[in-house]
């Protein structure tokens, strides 16, 4: 259902007929202006005119009815898809439901208690703030009992139009639930916000390989009950990989853990479902430009140290006052560069130069660099004989920094003036098809 009507969600209630009758009452008395009693012989309702009475008085007003004029203040009934703040945060806030949320329904009451739960409270501020600002609904933070977490409670009127567009009721890992089409039909950027909230709550938080920018795996996964697993898997988390996928993300398919099966205190067992981002550059890339992890600090901080990482940007800073302090600055990372051919074959050709002419002078170099670099750079002696300083020579090869530090002393040529010679720069550990050109912009 990708639109619901006031009348729709009337008619979900229990006491719908109740809510029909005070609709009837208050547009009767708008219209004609009669007292309680007029009111109630004219709806046949006589024995209801106390409450009619009550009604007109602005008195005892039913829960249902304040729920709806509040979903209706809110803009989200009728439930149409539109590109508001309210309807932006309402799908947002349905993917954290999803992995960090639970709806339960208290039958004695006939309303839901909505939670929300977070690790650290600026997490959790986080959204109450975004609630507060847009819904203008007074929320705040509490501490979860038994746990050091936090929780944020939601009203019930909220929990019901949820319930109604898809949401489950009770445990999550019990509950064989869908994703709703009305969600897999949004907008591109509606859709990214139901994934950014799913991610906030369950997904793995963004990380760079050590010493190289590339991203490790990035996934998400859920429970679900041994006899539920394999449909689950093939209905939720098989629309998430295609609304994934309809977004030009790459994913790999989901995946059952069934090595790794988690026993509750009751007995009940599940298994995690995963769903993978597929690391190359460009995809991962894609992702974390347009997910945020909003909800989660921790995450968001760590996109934004990988993205600059994936972009290059991490070796910008480094890279320039590397070479503007003549090398006395050295760079906190292994970066290599590659130069103009010309350039890189005359720096090798001085260098060895400075041990003299004849036969020998290259592996006087060689040994010069093995003894001062070996500490950092685990290359054999022989490696860097007989491969590293002719594949420098001849440009078939990056030279890392410290190196080219040393090849500069030993040629004469001082760093500032090889800058605008770079072509290329990487770090030392990723392999040349990762390497950044170097023009103007980036310098």
């Amino acid at each position: 259902m990708s639109e619901i009507s006031k009348n729709n969600l009337i008619n979900s209630y229990k006491d719908a007929e109740n809510i029909r009758l005070y609709y009837k009452v208050m547009q009767t008395r708008r219209e004609i202006s009669f007292g309680a009693w007029k009111i109630a012989k004219m709806l046949k309702v006589w024995g209801r005119r106390g409450t009619i009475n009550q009604w007109i008085n602005g008195y005892k007003k039913p829960k249902s009815i304040k729920g709806i004029e509040n979903l209706e203040k809110l803009g989200l009934i009728p439930f149409i898809v539109t590109s508001t703040e309210s309807f932006k945060l309402f799908v947002r806030i349905f993917g954290f439901r999803l992995s960090d949320g639970c709806i339960y329904e208290k039958r004695r009451s006939n309303s839901y208690t909505f939670a929300l739960y977070f690790g650290i409270l600026e997490d959790a501020e986080w959204i109450c703030e975004d609630i507060n600002r847009v819904w203008s609904i007074n929320v705040k933070p509490n501490k979860f009992k038994g746990s050091e977490g936090y929780v944020v409670y939601l009203p019930s009127y909220l929990a019901k139009l949820y319930v109604l567009m898809g949401s489950p009721i009770g445990a999550k890992t019990l509950n064989l639930f869908d994703l709703p089409n009305w969600l897999l039909n949004l907008s591109n950027e509606l859709k990214l916000e139901f994934i950014d909230g799913l991610f906030a709550g369950d997904g793995d938080a963004p990380r760079l390989k050590d010493g190289i920018n590339s991203a490790e795996s990035l996934s998400i996964s859920f429970n679900s009950e041994k006899k539920l697993v394999e449909l689950f898997c093939s209905k939720f988390m098989r629309k998430l990989k295609n609304m994934l996928n309809s977004l030009n993300i790459k994913t790999s398919e989901p995946k059952i853990e069934w090595n790794t099966p988690v026993i509750s205190k009751d007995g009940k067992i599940t298994y995690s479902v995963t769903l993978r981002i597929l690391t190359q550059k460009e995809n991962i890339t894609k992702f974390l430009e347009n997910i945020n992890y909003r909800y989660c600090s921790r995450a968001s901080k760590q996109r934004d140290f990988v993205l600059k990482g994936l972009r290059g940007e991490n070796i910008k800073e480094d890279l320039f006052l590397f070479f503007e302090s003549n090398g006395e600055i050295p760079p906190a990372k292994n970066i290599c560069v590659l130069m103009d051919k010309e350039l890189q074959k005359k720096l090798i050709e001085e260098a060895a130069s400075y041990f003299k002419n004849g036969q020998g002078k290259y592996t006087k170099l060689a040994e010069f660099l093995y003894k001062k670099l070996n500490k950092f750079f685990k290359i054999k002696f022989d490696s860097i004989r007989d491969n590293y300083i002719f594949d420098w020579k001849y440009g078939r090869r990056f030279i890392p920094l410290f190196y080219l530090r040393e090849l500069s002393f030993l040629s004469n040529i001082k760093l500032k003036s090889i800058l605008p010679s770079v072509e290329k720069v990487r770090l030392f550990k990723n392999r040349n098809k990762f390497a950044y050109a170097v023009d103007k912009v980036f310098l």
